[in-house]
C-alpha cells in the first residue's frame, strides 16, 4: 500500500537562469518524525535538484536555517507539514533556490577579532588549568552555532541606519569581554556596534535553537559592564 503524501512549497531561485523567484509544489511521502530536511532530501534525491545547506543533521553546525511557514528554524530539527512553505533566510543575497550568502556576516564577525587578544604575554607557559567553576561560568557564552536564526528575527535590524550588528555578533563580543585572559577593550566595541540600539524584546531567544537566552545573558553583561565603567 503506498504510502500518503504530503505537499510542500519550496523556493526556486536561481539568478543567473531567473528573473524572479517562485515557489514549486513537490508530493512528498510521509515518514515518522520526519524534519524539513527529510523533505528536501527526498525532493534532491528523487524528484529533481534543489540548492540547500546542511552538515551534521545533530542541531549542532547551524548551516541548515531556513524559512518554514515565516519562521526562521533549523530544518534538522523542524517537524514536516503538510502545506508547509520552506523559503530562504530573508536577510541575506540569495544564491540559488535555498542556499544564501552569509559572507558578510562571517566578515564582520572576523572583525571582531574572535579570539583571546592579548597585550602581556601570560605570566607563566603553558597557563594554568581553567577550573570547572570557571569553565561553566563562561560555557554559557560560547553556544553559538551561527545559525543565523536570531539575525533574522531581530526588528532593531529592520530599521534604517541602525547601528546594532545584532544578537548574533553581539554574543561573540560577550564572549570574550567575560574571559579575564582576554584584554582587549569588548565593552567599548559593543557599544560602537550599537549595543544600546537593543530593545530586549527577546525575539532573538525564541529562536535559538540551543534555547540561549541572548537577550540577557549577553547583552544585559555587557550593558553591565558598560555602567560600571560609566560608558552608559
Amino acid at each position: 500500500m503506498p504510502k500518503p503524501n504530503m505537499t510542500v512549497h519550496v523556493h526556486r531561485f536561481d539568478p543567473t537562469k531567473d528573473n524572479e523567484p517562485r515557489y514549486k509544489s513537490y508530493k512528498v511521502p510521509i515518514e515518522e518524525s520526519m524534519t524539513v530536511l527529510d523533505t528536501l532530501m527526498y525532493v534532491n534525491d528523487n524528484i529533481e535538484p534543489i540548492a540547500f545547506r546542511y552538515e551534521c543533521r545533530f542541531w549542532d553546525c547551524g548551516a541548515c536555517g531556513v524559512m518554514a511557514n515565516g519562521r526562521p528554524v533549523l530544518a534538522c530539527k523542524q517537524a514536516a507539514q503538510d502545506g508547509m512553505k520552506i523559503g530562504p533566510l530573508p536577510i541575506f543575497p540569495v544564491i540559488k533556490d535555498l542556499v544564501v550568502d552569509i559572507g558578510s556576516y562571517y566578515r564582520k564577525r572576523s572583525q571582531l577579532r574572535p579570539f583571546i587578544e592579548r597585550v602581556r604575554k601570560p605570566k607563566e607557559f603553558p597557563e594554568p588549568e581553567v577550573t570547572y567553576e570557571v569553565a561553566q561560568k563562561y560555557r554559557q557564552y560560547v553556544d553559538c552555532i551561527d545559525c543565523l536564526l536570531c539575525q533574522v528575527v531581530c526588528p532593531v535590524l529592520k530599521k534604517p541606519g541602525t547601528k546594532f550588528i545584532g544578537p548574533a555578533l553581539i554574543t561573540y563580543i560577550a564572549r570574550f569581554a567575560v574571559d579575564s585572559r582576554d584584554e582587549l577593550d569588548r565593552v567599548t566595541i559593543a557599544l560602537s556596534e550599537g549595543l544600546s540600539e537593543c530593545t530586549l524584546c527577546g525575539e532573538c531567544n525564541k529562536v535559538c535553537p540551543k534555547g540561549r537566552n541572548i537577550a540577557e545573558v549577553d547583552i544585559m553583561r555587557l550593558r553591565e559592564l558598560a555602567k560600571e565603567r560609566e560608558l552608559m
